[in-house]
């Protein structure tokens, strides 16, 4: 059983207008805790604590000013500390605030749909005090970047935190997303990189809350005469939002490097073979995955049918779906090419709670 805090709560939140979850949105602060705090809740008071983290830091030529960060009105429903605590600041009933430009698949307003986890997590490496054990290097478009690791206790809780959610609202695999995918296209002040290159999403996957691509389901053998036209049809596929049918080069080359941040490809906007194959074998798992649920859907309503029932709503488990659909949620081996170093990098956090008692979802293989 989750420890859950509910000392503190936040007012940034507003009415889902009778709409269900159907999204988590994972994300990360980038900021200390009591910071982070007091943003999310409107505290400057709370926040100032870590005032001593701010004294003559400098973004983007003008100095952080922690009490017009806590007007700003954002809102999460969970914020999970560095220790692992986890404190709920808005009632799942309610969406966040703002009502912000966000989307996946094909809702405009992902913020309506959503329940909203944020981890506490600095970013990179631009605080006076970084936590240099916490190291975490990667190359994004040939710059080099520090960023801050996650703690085993902050994923070992976000990983059940999940699990209870999705159980809860039959939460989709492919709809369990990062900040950075459903915020890719807003302008540069607004984008959102998190929960950026340290975020296990591959430990997610195996725990089967989310999907991770296996280049074995792939059907993309070669370069297409349009790399570019592909991969949009196929990101679109998936879940990601393109809203310009003339997307421009910036935007489309902002929207690559969010996909390879999550599935851990080398950080660039460029659309190779290797990128195309790995969104077209997720492609083919989000259609195996879609089969498999309306067929246990027919099967169900018509067992309802046979017991003379005349109202039907699906209610199995999507943790406990079936033996057979392991490998869409939860590969056994990821075929990397040229990526295996960028798989390492959070190898660290992962191996850490491997064998943490964290219940596994049923092994899926594919139908």
């Amino acid at each position: 059983m989750l420890n859950i805090n509910k000392s503190y709560q936040s007012v940034h939140y507003r009415s889902r207008k009778g709409k269900t979850p159907q999204f988590i949105k994972i994300g990360s602060t980038c900021y200390p805790f009591n910071a982070s705090l007091g943003i999310l809740i409107g505290d400057d008071q709370l926040a100032k604590k870590d005032l001593h983290y701010f004294t003559n830091i400098l973004v983007d030529g003008s100095l952080i000013d922690l009490q017009k960060l806590c007007q700003q009105k954002v809102g999460v429903h969970y914020l999970i500390s560095e220790t692992g605590e986890i404190y709920q600041l808005i009632d799942e009933l309610f969406a966040v605030c703002p009502k912000e430009l966000s989307a996946w698949n094909v809702e405009n307003d992902a913020n309506d749909y959503s329940i909203c986890i944020e981890l506490v997590n600095i970013g990179q490496n631009w605080l006076k005090v970084f936590p240099k054990e916490r190291e975490f290097n990667v190359k994004v478009n040939g710059i080099n970047r520090v960023y801050c690791n996650y703690t085993p206790e902050q994923i070992e809780v976000t990983i059940e935190l999940c699990q209870l959610i999705v159980q809860k609202y039959s939460i989709h695999p492919y709809n369990i997303v990062g900040y950075s995918d459903i915020a890719w296209y807003r302008d540069a002040k607004y984008i959102r990189e998190d929960p950026g290159p340290a975020f296990p999403w591959q430990l997610f996957a195996k725990k089967g809350i989310t999907m991770w691509y296996d280049l074995s389901e792939s059907t993309m053998h070669s370069l297409p005469d349009d790399p570019d036209a592909e991969a949009k049809k196929m990101l679109a596929e998936f879940g990601y939002k393109i809203y310009f049918p003339d997307i421009n080069n910036k935007q489309f080359k902002a929207l690559v490097q969010a996909f390879k941040t999550h599935f851990k490809l080398t950080v660039d906007g460029d659309v190779d073979l290797n990128f195309l194959q790995v969104i077209n074998s997720l492609c083919q798992q989000k259609r195996q995955y879609q089969a498999f649920i309306k067929r246990k859907a027919k099967d169900e309503e018509a067992a309802y049918k046979l017991e003379g029932r005349t109202s039907f709503t699906p209610g199995f488990n999507f943790l406990s779906l079936n033996d057979d659909l392991k490998k869409l949620t939860q590969p056994e081996a990821v075929n990397a090419t040229d990526n295996t170093s960028f798989i390492e990098l959070s190898n660290s956090t992962a191996k850490a709670i491997e064998d943490k008692v964290v219940p596994n979802n049923p092994k899926f293989t594919k139908v």
